[in-house]
């Protein structure tokens, strides 16, 4: 599975050089998304903060998706549910740190590569669960996911066609995925 994906990844190229765009964008911190996410749980739980950990990254940059899971696994904490909800929408297109179109690379292999490097940890705890969020859109495009042009290289760019291809490529992921792992709900 490693194998198939590194080479997904690497069969996607850069046409041209840009600067260093992130998709990472700040609409508060770290401490305002551990509040509101604390604030949802803290009728269940007594401490809910005691069980949240941020972890920075950016899900179009594939080595702070790497370096984000190192860090995870060094702290050898349980991982119980990941939940992939993460999405962009770029008015033109604009090509990743790795030179992948950063909605595809935001939206979908981030989450791709995030949720099979951490794979191994939701495997050792039962009940894992997988999480993919997705959108209506992916039923927009007729004719399938373009395989052939996931970096919206030869066709139009469009904002609402390549969003619509990712949320494509997150249903699809999700279904292969819970097809794959028995042991995983997804």
């Amino acid at each position: 599975a490693r194998e198939a994906m590194e080479d997904i990844l690497s069969s996607l190229t850069c046409p041209s050089p840009s600067s260093k765009p992130s998709a990472h964008q700040k609409f508060g911190t770290e401490k305002v998304a551990l509040n509101d996410v604390s604030k949802q749980f803290g009728k269940q739980e007594q401490n809910p903060r005691s069980r949240l950990l941020f972890l920075k990254l950016d899900l179009s940059d594939m080595s702070s998706v790497r370096s984000a899971v190192a860090t995870f696994s060094e702290m050898g904490l349980p991982l119980s549910i990941l939940i992939n909800n993460a999405g962009i929408m770029m008015k033109d297109r604009v090509a990743s740190v790795d030179c992948f179109e950063l909605t595809m690379a935001a939206n979908h292999l981030g989450h791709f590569l995030l949720t099979n490097l951490l794979l191994p940890h939701l495997r050792r705890e039962p009940d894992a669960r997988v999480v993919v969020v997705s959108s209506h859109l992916h039923s927009v495009p007729k004719g399938g996911i373009d395989l052939e042009d996931l970096n919206c290289e030869r066709k139009p760019y469009s904002l609402f066609g390549q969003y619509a291809q990712t949320k494509l490529a997150n249903v699809l992921f999700g279904r292969e995925l819970a097809k794959r792992e028995k042991s995983v709900a997804c």
